[in-house]
């Protein structure tokens, strides 16, 4: 997935999201740009019923009813199949009130409480420059003469 498509979310307003199931979840993620025909459950869709999703290897959808609250929040969970007991996680997605978002990246996690640390540090430095500059201008030559000021 790149960059674009994790800041990007799907609502069909065609379709009724507030009475859905598990299979309806699924069904309405199926129209999503972020589902994958390559899926077990789109060869499951034309060749057999979802029950046989835990006999097949590869990648599955998969909606985590553990991390749901129907009928606001659907958690979607992205993951490979390696045998009928043993599954790892590829993505994410959540579904609130119809529309469906991937879950962020650890990376875009990391990059956005840095972004976040480094906008405060701006601006404590900024602060700072300029209690100097106003104690420079006021005649100051010593630091114990410069104002003190909380940054909280």
């Amino acid at each position: 997935m790149d960059e674009a498509s994790e800041h990007a979310s799907f609502y069909d307003s065609s379709k009724p999201w507030g009475e859905l199931t598990e299979i309806g979840v699924l069904n309405y993620f199926k129209g999503s740009p972020f589902y994958s025909t390559r899926s077990n459950n789109e060869k499951l869709r034309v060749n057999e019923g979802p029950e046989a999703l835990k006999k097949m290897m590869g990648a599955e959808y998969v909606v985590d009813t553990a991390l749901s609250s129907p009928p606001q929040l659907w958690v979607i969970r992205y993951q490979w199949r390696a045998d009928a007991s043993q599954v790892s996680l590829l993505k994410l997605f959540y579904m609130i009130h119809g529309v469906v978002y991937p879950s962020p990246t650890p990376l875009l996690l990391v990059e956005s409480r840095l972004s976040k640390a480094s906008h405060h540090l701006h601006r404590a430095f900024d602060s700072t420059r300029r209690a100097f500059d106003l104690a420079r201008r006021a005649g100051a030559d010593d630091a114990e003469e410069l104002p003190r000021r909380s940054f909280s």
